[in-house]
């Protein structure tokens, strides 16, 4: 979920008819059909789902930017009866505003993106969103830097300016030569599975496990807290000896990490 649009308001049920089924802010190159039986399995039992996120533009039309297989799910139910209703966190703004938090939308929860899915946001961040840079749509998408990159390099002859995290307007530097180290791609790219692993192991089922006394469930957390500890020490270390002008004193790169090096 993208987290930097706030919500106007808390959950409300809204009817299935208020919903525009504009099929533009669902981003999954193709629905669940066996997830869609989940939710309406669950709906059914009385579970409570999370709401989903809808836009409303000014002319009360309101955008669908996360939960489309929810939304599916209650209208197989409902089975043409749109007065039914369901839950809906509101936010603020019309398509493009749904668009960009869709573009986030299931990254850190929900049914996992597949990699198709995540180069069909990128696609669609750059057409829509052709001012920003690689990074901006790459920190939009919820993917690697790298991810675009390959996709949409960085100078393209139809854009002159693009627009930065930052807000910033700036123009796209001349292509990198093949030789030279893509440094913020490959941070991004390998430094991302880091935070994924350490997100994977808090949402194993075993924390919900109540055979599992919750002294062992802390202790774990405990050394987890630790190693990472430690980590953050080598990165400190790292930062000292560039800083002291000591970087030659630090691992020699292999040249695989260059464009261009060896196989």
């Amino acid at each position: 979920m993208n987290n930097d649009c706030k919500a106007v308001s808390g959950a409300m049920n809204i009817s299935l008819a208020e919903i525009n089924n504009d099929r533009r802010t669902q981003l999954r190159v193709a629905s669940d059909g066996d997830q869609i039986d989940n939710l309406v399995a669950a709906m059914r039992a009385g579970v409570a789902l999370p709401p989903i996120d809808i836009f409303a533009a000014g002319d009360g039309t309101f955008y669908i930017a996360d939960g489309w297989h929810r939304f599916m799910a209650a209208a197989e139910i409902a089975r043409g009866d749109l007065t039914k209703t369901i839950s809906a966190t509101l936010h603020d703004g019309g398509f493009a505003e749904a668009l960009k938090f869709a573009l986030g939308a299931n990254a850190a929860h929900g049914l996992r993106r597949t990699n198709k899915d995540k180069r069909h946001c990128v696609e669609v961040a750059c057409e829509q969103f052709s001012e920003l840079s690689n990074r901006a749509i790459a920190e939009l998408c919820k993917v690697s830097y790298q991810m675009v990159n390959d996709h949409r390099p960085e100078v393209t002859n139809s854009v002159t300016c693009r627009t930065g995290r930052d807000g910033k307007s700036y123009h796209p530097k001349a292509p990198q030569p093949s030789s030279q180290l893509d440094f913020f791609g490959i941070l991004d790219r390998d430094f991302a599975p880091v935070v994924d692993g350490v997100k994977t192991v808090l949402k194993l089922p075993v924390w919900l496990d109540t055979t599992i006394p919750d002294t062992e469930k802390l202790e774990g957390l405990s050394a987890m807290r630790k190693r990472l500890r430690d980590l953050d020490a080598e990165i400190e270390d790292y930062e000292r000896k560039i800083k002291a002008g000591e970087g030659a004193t630090l691992p020699a790169l292999d040249p695989k990490l260059f464009k261009g090096g060896a196989e």
